[in-house]
C-alpha cells in the first residue's frame, strides 16, 4: 500500500529507541545527522457510518359513504 504524503497524516505516534541494541548505552531522544529516516506506517481509520432507518407505513381508510376499509400496499421492491 502507498503511503499517505505527511500533510494527510492526522496524528504521529513515534516510537524512538532508549538504548543501543548492541551496548545498551543510551541514546538520544532527537534525531542527529547520521540517523536514517524513520520507519513510516500508516492505517486509515473509518469513521462508524450513521445508519438511515426508513420507516414505511401503510395506512387505511375508512369510506364515509359505505365503511369499507382500503388498505394501502407497501410495494414489493420495498418489502
Amino acid at each position: 500500500m502507498q503511503l499517505l504524503p505527511p500533510e494527510r497524516v492526522t496524528r504521529t505516534k513515534q516510537f524512538v529507541p532508549d538504548a543501543c541494541a548492541n551496548c545498551h548505552a543510551e541514546l538520544p531522544r532527537e534525531a542527529g545527522p547520521a540517523d536514517p529516516e524513520p520507519k513510516r506506517f500508516q492505517t486509515v481509520e473509518v469513521p462508524p457510518i450513521p445508519l438511515e432507518v426508513m420507516e414505511y407505513q401503510a395506512h387505511a381508510r375508512t369510506c364515509a359513504c359505505c365503511g369499507h376499509v382500503t388498505h394501502a400496499t407497501v410495494p414489493a421492491e420495498i418489502r
